[in-house]
């Protein structure tokens, strides 16, 4: 949603991006504040250390006006560079605004935009956003000071076609280079207790799975195994190869034959884990039944951020400990991975039903992310942007021009079309699918195209464009 064009002044340079700080508050403080400050990706020190000195972290007061007319002050907190690498400066203390404000990435569902609410930008400026963005304002503003966020729907000037196409062209690096990427899944506090009941749960099952594992094979008896060793990323070494979401019904058959043949002890089932009809399930359901995990943009977020977390509205958890456990369960479990996401279920009950059809392609799509992220942090397998186009279908996107652009920085060949983003408006979506298509056959892409056309027919598109892309 855009806001006054007033609220945004031109980003200093190509790599600039802005900063929002969001200010503190309290949980039923209707009023939210924030500030925009540019940010140059360029002259990340982390990154690039012999760009800039090493930030350092400074408290500054703002002021802003509720919408009662109350006069508010807020701490708000930015990063200075104090320039020690320059005797004159050193001697005399000067600071300055660091060029590169450290910040987190808000991975998020849009949602509606009919009933928007509105936030004070700036101090006073009215900007409109989302109920669903307003939710996580609200629920990750800190109670005494400033928090930095970069937030696509207010950092970028979405009235502006040019710039918003430039900034498509720096997503890559945006959720690279945040501190932490937060994942919004908003949930009850009874959902939420339950996923961090549950995840733990499959965690020690699946340790106490391998001790036995290795029981069998060895003859010996291993030591316990140290949770802290499982919670540390290393765990992503246990999905090296992934298992396809339609190859997982054939494992667990052939899981299951093995249990006949050698007995208990040889699943998470036999280690703790709840039984089918545990309200932990109901929980574990409504979480993949999110629209999150439906989102064509959140593909990349997810993807790309190197500290990606849960938040659940209220409280949280790494995003690697409960998709792990969702792999855990595939992988090693005797019940088809399917039945947790209709465990409750009842036929003749369509809440219930409509939740687990949900569930169902929610955790399809969350398994494909989380292939993604694993390829994308271990940089052993690039894909070019025709191959991800093609296992993409499930994912919607409210402007259907995303369909494409959004998939830009997971590409091997990105950069090259990153320059042929348009958001102009007679910049049509068909005529921006079949401009790609073009573009996908002067690079030799042609017979993979056509594999992918052809299947459905829009009059909007020569035959040769694959419909799917407009889904």
């Amino acid at each position: 949603m855009s806001g006054a064009s007033s609220l945004y002044e031109a980003l200093p340079s190509a790599t600039s991006i802005r900063v929002l700080v969001l200010g503190p508050g309290e949980t039923d403080d209707e009023d939210i504040f924030c500030w925009l400050l540019p940010s140059d990706l360029d002259q990340d020190h982390e990154k690039f250390p012999d760009s800039t000195p090493r930030p350092t972290e400074s408290i500054s007061i703002a002021t802003g006006k509720t919408s009662s007319g109350e006069d508010r002050t807020f701490l708000i907190p930015f990063d200075v560079d104090f320039g020690f690498d320059q005797p004159s400066a050193q001697a005399s203390h000067e600071s300055r605004m660091h060029p590169f404000q450290r910040y987190e990435a808000l991975s998020y569902v849009w949602g509606d935009n009919s009933k928007p609410r509105y936030i004070f930008c700036n101090g006073e400026e009215l900007f409109p956003v989302t109920q669903n963005l307003y939710a996580a304002l609200r629920s990750l503003r800190l109670p005494q000071q400033g928090r930095r966020l970069w937030i696509d729907a207010i950092c970028i000037n979405q009235a502006d076609h040019e710039e918003k196409g430039a900034q498509i062209g720096l997503m890559d690096r945006v959720y690279q280079q945040a501190s932490k990427v937060i994942a919004f899944l908003p949930l009850s506090e009874q959902d939420a207790g339950n996923i961090l009941e549950l995840v733990p749960k499959v965690w020690r099952a699946r340790e106490e799975y391998e001790q036995k594992r290795k029981e069998r094979e060895t003859g010996m008896t291993s030591q316990p195994g140290d949770m802290a060793s499982l919670n540390s990323v290393t765990a992503l070494e246990t999905i090296r190869i992934p298992v396809a979401a339609e190859e997982q019904r054939g494992i667990t058959s052939i899981l299951q034959e093995q249990q006949s043949r050698r007995g208990g002890g040889n699943f998470l089932e036999d280690f703790g884990i709840p039984p089918l009809d545990s309200p932990l399930w109901v929980s574990w359901q409504r979480l993949f039944a999110s629209s999150y995990f439906r989102r064509i943009w959140i593909l990349q977020e997810f993807a790309l951020g190197k500290n990606l977390h849960f938040w659940f509205g209220s409280r949280g958890e790494r995003a690697e400990l409960v998709m792990l456990a969702k792999h855990f369960l595939a992988a090693y479990g005797g019940t088809q991975s399917s039945e947790y996401m209709s465990a409750g279920s009842r036929r003749d009950e369509d809440d219930f039903t409509e939740l687990a059809r949900r569930a169902g392609e929610g955790s399809n799509n969350a398994g494909k992310m989380f292939t993604e992220r694993v390829f994308t942090q271990d940089g052993s397998i690039h894909r070019r942007l025709i191959d991800i186009l093609s296992t993409t279908l499930g994912f919607q996107a409210t402007d259907q021009r995303d369909k494409i652009y959004a998939l830009l920085g997971l590409a091997l060949d990105g950069a090259y079309f990153a320059q042929h983003v348009s958001y102009a408006p007679e910049e049509t979506p068909a005529k921006t699918f079949t401009r790609f298509a073009r573009l996908f056959i002067e690079k030799g892409e042609g017979h993979e195209l056509l594999l992918q056309a052809g299947l459905e027919h829009d009059q909007q598109l020569p035959s040769w464009v694959p419909v799917s892309h407009t889904a």
